[in-house]
């Protein structure tokens, strides 16, 4: 029974966890292969740090409202681990200015 249990909490925590990196993997995969050759990395680095963060906060209000808690954890974990690398390169332009 244990068993069945945790396994019930374990998969809307990885969908929780996963679902805010699919946008941000399209997103990247479009970057990568339809812009055009000129463009920097830093460019596809920015742009997968701002629009991940985005997508866990609408994932979150949503899981919110529909009271998935356990799902709601892992949009939690996953959005701030993806924040420390967005608010780290934002405070080191900041100091640079």
């Amino acid at each position: 029974m244990e068993s069945d249990r945790q396994s019930s909490r374990l998969w809307p925590f990885l969908i929780g966890f996963f679902a805010p990196l699919i946008p941000a993997i399209f997103g990247l995969l479009y970057v990568i292969f339809i812009e055009p050759e000129g463009s920097s990395g830093a460019k596809k680095a920015i742009f997968t740090l701002v629009i991940t963060p985005l997508v866990a906060l609408g994932v979150l209000i949503i899981e919110y409202y529909f009271e998935k808690r356990v799902m709601m954890y892992g949009t939690l974990l996953s959005g701030l681990i993806l924040m420390i690398p967005f608010l780290v390169w934002l405070m080191n332009g900041i100091s640079n200015m």
